[in-house]
């Protein structure tokens, strides 16, 4: 084979690999944010902190988090145990408020919209760093 056709398929070849990276770079990008939009809507749609800290932990194990904690507004998220007891409020654990607070009181309500602000404003992070 010659050498000009040689460096013509070894080309052919390069082009082709950095054509297969980008549109696998751009696939996963797209897969991330459907996942994020994904999150958002259902955020928007949680009727209850267990709702929330369902998402939260789903946001945990896809890697949405920024700092991997919550602090905000009296918000802790612990990761040694994913469960009820390991999201505090100023006024107790959601467990607490769960089991004290009617789902229409004022502190339940707060406490609810706190965390979805929380949720929305990580979700929204992460979309700007997919959308750069």
């Amino acid at each position: 084979m010659d050498k000009s056709l040689l460096g013509i398929v070894i080309l052919a070849l390069i082009l082709c690999m950095i054509w297969t990276i980008a549109y696998h770079n751009r696939v996963i990008k797209q897969v991330k944010l459907d996942q994020l939009r994904d999150l958002k809507s259902k955020i928007n749609n949680a009727l209850s902190l267990y709702d929330c800290l369902y998402i939260h932990i789903d946001m945990y194990k896809r890697g949405f988090t920024k700092n991997k904690s919550l602090t905000p507004k009296g918000i802790v998220f612990l990761l040694g145990n994913l469960s009820s007891k390991t999201v505090m409020f100023k006024e107790g654990t959601l467990e607490y408020i769960e089991d004290h607070y009617e789902a229409d009181s004022e502190i339940y309500k707060a406490a609810l919209a706190t965390y979805k602000s929380k949720l929305l404003s990580e979700v929204n992070y992460e979309l700007n760093r997919y959308n750069y």
